[in-house]
């Protein structure tokens, strides 16, 4: 009995113990400011709360709508260079890319056939024109001896009259005969000087098909010769058109010149649109200190519309669900959903028609992952 009458109070004894030791752990952490579960009671905590973001402040501008297109840089003026007959290329004396003036010789072609033909045709001038002087000579005298005949009364009129029309056709024929046959000699005396194929302008090489050894005709441009400053050509749409006039200039970058952009003036703008291409080509003029090849390609940045004093945020500060556009503003620490209406598109940024007035803190990074009223974190970009 007396084992029995102990255990009941060695539990309670025991059990009072385990409460106390929770009673003081309890009153021990509740009195520990740092442990507060409440984020209002902790300066770091409460810093902590909210999702962070970069905000800029919407401000006012000009901006200008752009338009890139690519183009191609082409010569100001291109000149096709023939071979005045079908002859083999002897020589040839340029290359491409090389700066050629008027009169240069660019290539040779075989003069021996050419020579030969002139040769053979010389002779038979000297021949025709030898016979048909004694055939002139002989009817000359025919004509005198009819004559004198007619006057003791042994020839008729007619016969002096026949007389006298076999002397000029024999003078005509002479001289329709031989007039051919300098034609031809002075045709081939040029051919042959021609034969030393020259530049017709000054410019550079931009194509050359002539390689020794092959034949050239005059049907097939030998060499090209481009005259003048470099030029870039671009094709533009109905939505730009109207906005480019000669004389105005567009942004131009050539990546295979440089990476730094250069002002082109626009020296034509198409009227009408290409049959095929409905697109209306446009004529720059590069700078003088640029010196491009033909062919290159190019990048022209054209500005169209213009506003002033607009309100112009980035681009990428927008968010756009497929029925509308917004941005998130901060206000108080808080982020609010604003609906937007944009315009102009200019390079990087946009021109806001409706939802922002300007000074509002703009959301520009981490926007996506707010909700109307979060709280947030400013951070610094």
């Amino acid at each position: 009995m007396f084992f029995s009458s102990k255990k009941p109070s060695f539990r309670l004894t025991a059990l009072l113990a385990v409460l106390l030791l929770l009673v003081g752990c309890t009153s021990q952490t509740s009195s520990d400011p740092a442990d507060s579960s409440d984020p209002t009671e902790n300066p770091e905590t409460a810093a902590a709360v909210g999702t962070p973001v970069e905000v800029a402040t919407v401000a006012r501008s000009d901006l200008a709508s752009q338009a890139r297109l690519s183009g191609k840089v082409a010569a100001t003026r291109d000149v096709a260079i023939m071979a005045p007959l079908t002859a083999k290329v002897t020589a040839v004396y340029v290359s491409v890319g090389d700066q050629v003036q008027s009169g240069q010789v660019l290539f040779s072609l075989d003069k021996s056939d050419l020579q030969s033909s002139y040769n053979s045709l010389a002779d038979n001038y000297a021949r025709s024109k030898k016979l048909m002087e004694a055939q002139i000579e002989q009817a000359k005298i025919n004509y005198d001896n009819t004559a004198a005949l007619l006057e003791i009364g042994a020839a008729s009129q007619m016969e002096l009259d026949a007389a006298r029309i076999a002397l000029l056709s024999a003078e005509t024929t002479a001289s329709t005969t031989l007039r051919q046959l300098e034609d031809n000699m002075k045709t081939l005396r040029d051919t042959l000087a021609d034969a030393d194929v020259k530049s017709t302008i000054s410019g550079r090489v931009s194509s050359l098909s002539a390689v020794a050894g092959s034949w050239a005709s005059p049907t097939t441009p030998a060499a090209i010769v481009s005259e003048g400053g470099s030029q870039v050509t671009v094709s533009v749409s109905e939505t730009v058109q109207p906005y480019l006039f000669p004389g105005d200039t567009a942004t131009v970058y050539i990546s295979s010149l440089s990476d730094d952009p250069f002002l082109a003036t626009i020296r034509t703008v198409s009227p009408s649109a290409g049959a095929m291409t409905q697109l209306f080509d446009v004529v720059l003029d590069l700078p003088s200190s640029v010196t491009a090849t033909a062919g290159m390609f190019a990048t022209v940045i054209f500005e169209t519309e213009r506003r002033e004093n607009a309100i112009v945020i980035p681009n990428e500060a927008i968010l756009n669900d497929g029925i509308s556009q917004s941005v998130f503003v901060v206000e108080d620490g808080k982020a609010y959903r604003r609906i937007v209406t944009t315009g102009l598109i200019g390079d990087g940024v946009v021109e806001v028609t409706e939802g922002l007035s300007g000074g509002e803190q703009l959301v520009v990074v981490g926007q996506s992952y707010l909700s109307e009223g979060a709280a947030v974190r400013i951070m610094e970009g």
